[in-house]
């Protein structure tokens, strides 16, 4: 990243360890809930090639036939401006949820949505996955939105989270279950039977197997309190037995959870929001809840927390903004707002720190560098990266 004359931007990224063999080399800092928010002692990272390897990507080049989206349609002042929050494969489609009123394709030879011309599509819409071409038969209609999370679910569905409260004018608040059936007479139809019901947006959803994880904007599902909810993937029923309760935000914010992540053995369910404790411990914006396998199953949250995170923030809502697991489930990867103002400024000794934060930075150079990136501060406690001992 750049560093210009007056002040260096940058995004908070934080690696996260579920047990020791995240990356080489170095000790980082851990913590837990017991501890009461002090950095312990490290475990020592593992050799390179122990970690999972990442696929590559197929291709560093956009594809020519990507649609378009635009405001307009009965998106009104949601589209400001046209926005896309989420994207899901199934069934050879792409599923697109966001703030838009209007699409098009920009294929040549589109018979349907052809770009110039636009067609009416509030929320989501879907598109072949290898030809860009808009499904014409995807058309559920939401009384209002956003469409904020899209998940994958079983038997080429779609479920979509959202501030919506009906969709083709059924009720369906907060969150619905959709066919994904391209050319079938079900295609962007309710499912018979799934019927979860939030009093507030949903925000996040996740899904394994027959569960489905809820966040968001909510107090209420099914009539029972709740910030963060797991539904029965099929009835849409609450599952009382993941009890998970957040509390005590930051003074003039209220408690919610905006970002989930599971984990893909479905052991591990991360919950990131502006709480700063989680069942009565002091576990502040990030806690791990061990799902105890799915629906019906006891849910515990672990003993972990990261005390970077224990700030009094009021200029972010949500501080963390994305969190993703590796393909083995053994770490995962935080993304935040930063604390207060992001500019950064050169102290006395010559580091470069994050004013708001204090997080160091490291640059090639004192002015104009090419580029600065996120250094570890032992000796201030501000290491960015944490390697969970096996316990």
């Amino acid at each position: 990243m750049s560093m210009g004359s007056r002040s260096v931007i940058f995004v908070f990224l934080a690696v996260v360890a579920l047990a020791a063999g995240c990356l080489p080399g170095g000790t980082w800092p851990t913590a837990s809930a017991a501890t009461g928010g002090a950095a312990v002692t490290a475990a020592k990272m593992a050799s390179p090639g122990s970690a999972a390897q990442l696929p590559a990507p197929v291709s560093q080049a956009a594809v020519p036939y990507t649609p378009n989206v635009f405001a307009g349609g009965n998106c009104a002042s949601y589209c400001n401006p046209a926005t896309i929050y989420s994207t899901v494969v199934i069934n050879g489609e792409v599923i697109v949820g966001g703030a838009f009123g209007q699409v098009c394709t920009p294929v040549a030879g589109a018979t349907y949505a052809a770009c110039p011309a636009t067609v009416n599509a509030d929320f989501l819409f879907a598109f072949n996955l290898s030809t860009g071409m808009i499904d014409p038969n995807f058309t559920p209609v939401f009384d209002k939105g956003p469409v904020y999370s899209l998940a994958a679910g079983p038997n080429n569905t779609v479920y979509a989270g959202g501030a919506f409260r009906a969709v083709n004018g059924q009720s369906s608040p907060g969150v619905a279950q959709l066919q994904v059936d391209p050319g079938g007479s079900d295609d962007g139809q309710l499912v018979p039977g799934f019927s979860a019901r939030a009093n507030g947006a949903v925000t996040a959803l996740v899904s394994s197997g027959n569960a489905l994880y809820l966040a968001g904007s909510f107090g209420t599902v099914d009539g029972t309190a709740a910030n963060v909810a797991r539904v029965n993937g099929t009835t849409g029923a609450l599952d009382k037995s993941f009890q998970v309760t957040i509390g005590v935000p930051p003074s003039g914010r209220s408690a919610k959870v905006k970002t989930l992540a599971l984990s893909p053995d479905g052991s591990t369910l991360a919950i990131a929001g502006t709480f700063l404790q989680v069942n009565g411990q002091s576990i502040p914006r990030l806690a791990l809840v061990n799902t105890g396998g799915g629906v019906g199953a006891t849910a515990t949250v672990d003993n972990w927390s990261a005390p970077i995170l224990a700030t009094g923030c009021l200029k972010q809502t949500s501080f963390i903004n994305g969190i993703a697991f590796s393909p083995d489930s053994s770490y995962f990867v935080i993304a935040d707002t930063g604390y207060k103002r992001l500019a950064a400024r050169r102290s006395a000794s010559g580091t470069l720190v994050n004013e708001g934060s204090g997080l160091c930075l490291d640059a090639p150079s004192a002015v104009n560098g090419t580029k600065a990136e996120i250094e570890t501060c032992t000796a201030r406690n501000t290491n960015q990266q944490w390697v969970l001992p096996t316990y």
